[in-house]
């Protein structure tokens, strides 16, 4: 399920001129897989729609999947037009 997600969403990302490269690490054979590739389309479907309102000219998507000591981690990162994070003193 893992493969079709990234698949697909490589694919879509490339039809509109988006550059996407995923890695995975580790063995995600315990993960439920409609699980996880239900999370990871979402957060792929957000990147791409993110990416395809940037302004800049690169426009590109990088997913890296970890898993290591129990624990998985994604993360996903996308360009974009202007920093969404504000500087907050406390």
């Amino acid at each position: 399920i893992l493969d079709a997600v990234l698949n697909v969403k490589i694919f879509q990302a490339r039809e509109k001129q988006m550059d996407m490269v995923c890695y995975v690490v580790g063995d995600l054979s315990e993960i439920d897989g409609m699980e996880m590739g239900s999370i990871l389309f979402n957060l792929l479907d957000n990147a791409i729609e993110a990416t395809r309102q940037n302004k800049k000219v690169e426009k590109k998507i990088i997913c890296n999947i970890n898993k290591e000591e129990g624990a998985t981690e994604i993360f996903i990162k996308n360009s974009m037009s202007y920093n969404y994070i504000k500087n907050t003193t406390f």
